[in-house]
């Protein structure tokens, strides 16, 4: 059953959406787990989701996925604030980065196509340290991620969070404070081939990164620890994205065309 850490109102809707998987799959679910920021004691209901891997026999037909949009239209109308990332994964992709032609379901949307958030840290932590919902132990399922695959995923990661970082910049403090992080947790990962949560990974960053980085990376995580996200703020406005630029640089990646940095 669900960790007692998301919460009775979260693992009491998790029960009832495995009970609405089951009559949707029948025979071919293979099994429902939590992973993410639960799995890894670091789940706080103020900024964290609650992420879902659906491990299914074999591919959606059309009426599975007709069936599962409803599901999740009732699921997003009667339990909304558990905030529920799902992903949908055939056994056939077991241990891949998936498919864009798999659906997810995200902010209170069922999406028919896209791939959601399937990648070796997914995987990964499953294997790890997946709590079951519903179904086998996910280590029966998903095999262990050798610390290289981990470590090409933090690069591609480096890589895709540098290409969007102008629109994080522009979206305001708490997507800057939510990109800083996610790159100070990738430039963890891919040194130490471990996961860890985002304020540990910002904390520990702080011992690894260029002195130029440190004020913004130490910004970063005390706003995000004291949970202050609203407002402005010039030094994240001023220096997310030259970070990101400079870090997808360490990865092994050229600079983007549209970044010049220095330091």
């Amino acid at each position: 059953m669900p960790t007692p850490l998301v919460g009775k109102y979260v693992s009491e809707s998790l029960d009832a959406y495995a009970a609405g998987l089951r009559g949707v799959f029948a025979e071919g679910l293979a099994g429902v787990y939590l992973y993410g920021s639960v799995a890894w004691g670091a789940y706080d209901p103020a900024v964290s989701d609650v992420d879902v891997a659906i491990l299914h026999l074999s591919d959606l037909t059309p009426e599975q996925r007709l069936a599962l949009a409803g599901l999740h239209q009732d699921c997003g109308r009667r339990h909304a604030a558990s905030g529920l990332d799902v992903s949908f994964v055939p056994l056939r992709l077991v241990g891949t980065y998936g498919e864009d032609t798999l659906p997810f379901y995200r902010d209170g949307r069922f999406h028919q196509h896209g791939g959601g958030d399937v990648n070796m840290v997914m995987w990964h932590t499953l294997n790890e340290r997946g709590i079951v919902v519903w179904g086998p132990p996910a280590a029966d399922l998903v095999p262990s991620v050798d610390g290289e695959k981990l470590a090409e995923n933090m690069r591609r990661n480096l890589a895709f969070l540098s290409r969007r970082m102008p629109a994080y910049v522009g979206s305001g403090t708490e997507d800057q404070v939510f990109g800083v992080l996610c790159l100070c947790r990738s430039l963890h990962t891919l040194r130490t081939r471990e996961i860890a949560d985002k304020a540990s990974a910002a904390r520990w960053a702080l011992g690894e990164v260029d002195p130029r980085w440190r004020p913004l990376v130490e910004r970063a995580v005390t706003r995000y620890e004291k949970g202050d996200l609203s407002g402005s703020d010039p030094l994240l406005e001023e220096e997310t994205e030259a970070f990101a630029a400079h870090l997808r640089e360490v990865a092994g990646y050229p600079p983007s065309p549209d970044h010049t940095q220095s330091g």
